[in-house]
């Protein structure tokens, strides 16, 4: 039999000094408790064994073997895709659990030894467990009980649960351990420790056993009379073999027996519950799935518990929050409210400064970052796409040099608006943080030239690091929280002063030309115009019998132009009504309301395709001005279609209290990120007409057309070619009152 040593550990290539490299999903490794048996769908043939019984296949067909310890009707069951119950079986004098899974083109069968503790007992244990940690009133208390009731089921000496941090460093929050055991709570462990591929993992098997540390692992065999069509894959194999870095690891933790348990809250990995025994302990088939049921329910439950205490934060800042907003409906300095009123803003977030940049106003409170640096932010941030939030809390990372200040270590941006830059900024100082580790996390690695491999740290004593550039962390309520000013300051404070004011020069201007402009357009343009398309038909008429092929196609190319100056008038014509007429809102139907519009692209288009999301909200609005919105945007995307394709239009939406946001999408060939606001310009094209025909005043009216409903349009990044548009219009009376008043 080959020897350990001489079987490489994986069969494929890596780069041995970077642990994020290893592939551990294809370690060619089991534990020593089990057998491993991969075979093809149909179950006729194998392709890989472990060694205990690889002699044993060599020498006889697939289907003689199973039936060493299956009746053929079992056998019958084991290879039909019906589900397989695990089965407990005799192999070699040996009681095992038969489990199969399907990976792809693979089927898996892990024998497991199989331990027999009473079941009823065990099923009334897991009862008891969950009753006892459901009573659990706050957060401490239930992770205190999660700690004995899972004692409870594996009886092991040490249980930890483990938090995760942004950067995944995981805390020891809680513990349950016997005296012997040393105490890692409030000591972090490094994100090191639990490499990116071993975290991706817990999402697809939530828990990782280790049954022995020293118990040598068998050699995972290869049949060399046939070859699979893909690679072994043993992410669910829980008798999987364990990385020599991770064995050398819980050896110099003084560990010889642990699993741990992923905690999963919001589809993110929140932590794990990690536990440890000096003696070898395997957790078997029933506890492992005991242990699954109870991390979802602990899953679960820490959900509850952790937006009980969001909830409670939020309540305190609520309450600030409505002061300040009734406070800025009387008053007539948005500065003043937000930032030098009490309460005010940092009443609402823990910060140490607040900087509000609101069109040409600026003004600070509580902070001592000089008026150049703060200048010198403002301009980073109006480099960066449209955001909603943004945190950071080593912003020296991402800061230019010549903008940081350790006062501004820690940086949580609202944008009010991309079109105005405006932004409220709030700030916290850069702090000498201590932090425990186990262990100095500058050292968890290093080659070993003798091994071949990395070597983990030795030492699991602690060690005091400190942080420089840091401030400490914005939490997600903090980050929650600005979400919400965001959206109580986009219909109750902003619009009252910024978009007033940018209405009303908009207007003033915009009024005192659109008048004698359109009268110009309807009067001293059309009339010749009229002229001009009156006398070229009858040249057509009388004179066709008189012209060479030449005059014709003259004549032909007058006619077209004609026609295009008058639905340039046109456009420009419904230009100016914008600005000028009244409008009337009510609500809309606005899936039917399109599907409308659409008839009228079809037969021109009958190759064109428009999908609109099922449940499109209701809007308030004008049924004149929507026309011109989605009729100009569904002009253009068949106008504007790339060669060879046909046009296909997607329109979905997201809808909160006040403003529905439209995704609008096409195929089209697209628009450049330096010319994403110039389009919405008057006349402004980006094709010659010898590639596309246009006005250039289609998304001009597009946007008017928004910003009369009090509404926002921007474009923004899609996969694939084309365009994407998101527009916000508003979906109750309420915003509608207020758009009146203004």
């Amino acid at each position: 039999m080959r020897s350990n040593q001489e079987q490489p550990y994986y069969n494929q290539p890596y780069d041995i000094k970077n642990c994020d490299a290893e592939p551990i999903r294809s370690i060619s490794r089991i534990q020593s408790y089990g057998i491993l048996l991969v075979t093809d769908i149909e179950m006729t043939k194998w392709f890989h064994v472990s060694e205990n019984v690889y002699e044993e296949l060599k020498s006889t067909s697939l289907t003689q073997f199973l039936l060493k310890f299956l009746s053929p009707s079992e056998l019958q069951d084991l290879t039909s895709e019906n589900a397989w119950k695990p089965k407990s079986i005799n192999l070699n004098k040996k009681s095992y659990l038969l489990i199969k899974h399907k990976d792809g083109g693979l089927i898996y069968l892990e024998f497991e030894l199989e331990a027999k503790p009473s079941e009823h007992e065990f099923n009334e244990a897991l009862q008891s467990s969950i009753l006892s940690i459901s009573n659990s009133p706050d957060l401490n208390i239930f992770l205190d009980q999660v700690l004995e009731e899972v004692y409870k089921i594996t009886d092991y000496e040490h249980i930890m649960i483990y938090e995760f941090d942004q950067e995944f460093n995981g805390l020891v929050i809680r513990e349950r351990r016997a005296d012997h055991r040393p105490s890692y709570l409030g000591l972090k462990f490094p994100a090191s420790d639990i490499p990116e591929q071993a975290r991706a993992l817990y999402f697809e098997e939530s828990i990782r056993t280790i049954a022995d540390v020293n118990a040598e692992q068998l050699i995972i065999r290869n049949n060399n009379k046939e070859t699979p069509e893909q690679g072994i894959n043993l992410s669910k194999v829980h008798v999987r073999g364990v990385s020599p870095i991770h064995l050398e690891y819980l050896k110099n933790i003084g560990v010889t027996a642990s699993f741990s348990v992923a905690i999963v809250l919001e589809n993110q990995l929140w932590g794990l519950i990690a536990c440890h025994h000096t003696k070898a302990n395997l957790i078997d088939f029933k506890k492992r799935n005991s242990l699954k049921f109870l991390s979802n329910f602990i899953s679960s439950n820490l959900k509850n518990l952790n937006r009980e205490e969001i909830r409670t934060k939020k309540l305190t800042a609520t309450v600030n929050q409505q002061e300040i907003l009734f406070n800025l409906l009387d008053s007539k300095n948005l500065v003043h409210s937000l930032i030098e009123n009490k309460p005010n803003l940092l009443d609402i977030i823990n910060a140490k400064g607040i900087y509000l940049k609101s069109q040409d106003t600026s003004k600070g409170s509580n902070h001592l970052i000089s008026q150049e640096k703060l200048d010198g932010l403002v301009n980073w941030l109006n480099e960066k796409e449209s955001f909603d939030v943004l945190a950071y809390n080593k912003s020296i990372t991402v800061l230019p040099t010549e903008i940081y200040d350790d006062k501004m270590a820690g940086i949580l941006v609202i944008q009010l608006s991309e079109n105005t830059k405006d932004y409220i900024i709030f700030f916290r100082e850069a702090q000498e943080l201590e932090i425990k580790w186990a262990g100095n996390p500058n050292k968890t690695k290093t080659f070993d030239k003798e091994k071949g491999r990395l070597t983990p740290r030795k030492s699991f004593e602690k060690w005091i690091g400190k942080t420089k550039n840091t401030a400490v962390p914005w939490s997600d309520e903090d980050i929650e929280l600005a979400h919400l000013i965001k959206s109580e300051i986009r219909e109750l404070l902003y619009r009252k002063f910024t978009e007033l004011t940018i209405l009303n020069k908009e207007l003033d201007n915009a009024y005192k030309s659109l008048e004698s402009f359109t009268y110009t357009v309807s009067h001293d343009l059309k009339s010749p115009l009229r002229a001009i398309e009156g006398f070229t038909q009858i040249l057509a008429e009388d004179y066709q019998d008189k012209m060479d092929e030449h005059g014709l196609q003259l004549l032909g190319m007058i006619s077209n132009g004609v026609d295009r100056m008058k639905q340039f008038i046109e456009d420009i014509l419904s230009f100016s009504k914008l600005n000028n007429d009244a409008l009337f809102f009510h609500e809309i139907n606005l899936k039917n309301f399109i599907f409308e519009i659409w008839k009228d692209f079809e037969i021109g288009a009958p190759h064109a395709q428009l999908i609109i999301a099922d449940q499109l909200p209701k809007v308030y609005g004008d049924s004149r001005l929507m026309h011109q919105i989605f009729s100009n945007l569904i002009s253009n995307s068949i106008k504007y279609v790339s060669k060879g394709e046909s046009p296909l239009i997607r329109i979905d939406c997201e809808k909160d209290d006040n403003y529905s946001t439209f995704y609008y999408s096409d195929n089209g060939i697209g628009i450049p990120v330096k010319y994403r606001e110039k389009v919405f310009e008057l006349f402004r094209r980006l094709v010659s007409d010898n590639e596309y025909e246009g006005s250039g005043i289609g998304l001009s009216i597009v946007k008017k057309a928004v910003e009369r409903h009090g509404g926002e349009i921007k474009i923004t990044d899609k996969n694939g070619n084309g365009s994407k548009f998101i527009i916000t219009l508003p979906t109750n009376k309420k915003t509608l009152d207020f758009l009146d008043r203004k």
